[in-house]
């Protein structure tokens, strides 16, 4: 039962004993779903920034404790889940094109708060 219990983390994702090799996987899933983006779309250019981030730690640091420390979380599993929805929002997104102009304009006081004035 011990055993089975330190499979699990404190968060109750399972640990997985190669993060390394997962999370380049993921993460150039990521930088490649970017490139079919525009160039200068805000999301694209801050998804890349922290995606090489990222990958430049892991590269630096074997150890995944030192890892999880640097990226500010407390199991690597958080990361690996998180790289998972990205992709899975950047497949969305594709479909979505946020980029692309709005179908028609948007009402005059749209984006002022509060929206009673």
């Amino acid at each position: 039962m011990a055993g089975a219990l330190k499979k699990i983390t404190l968060t109750g994702l399972k640990q997985v004993s190669n993060p390394h090799a997962i999370l380049e996987v993921l993460n150039n899933k990521i930088l490649n779903g970017l490139k079919t983006f525009p160039e200068n779309y805000t999301y694209r250019q801050c998804t890349e920034q922290i995606v090489k981030e990222r990958m430049n730690i892991l590269k630096q640091n074997p150890d995944k404790e030192v890892v999880a420390e640097k990226l500010g979380v407390k199991y690597i599993e958080e990361v690996i889940e998180q790289a998972k929805l990205e992709v899975m929002l950047i497949h969305r997104m594709k479909i979505w094109k946020p980029w692309e102009n709005l179908i028609e304009e948007a009402p005059v006081n749209q984006w002022n708060w509060p929206p009673h004035k």
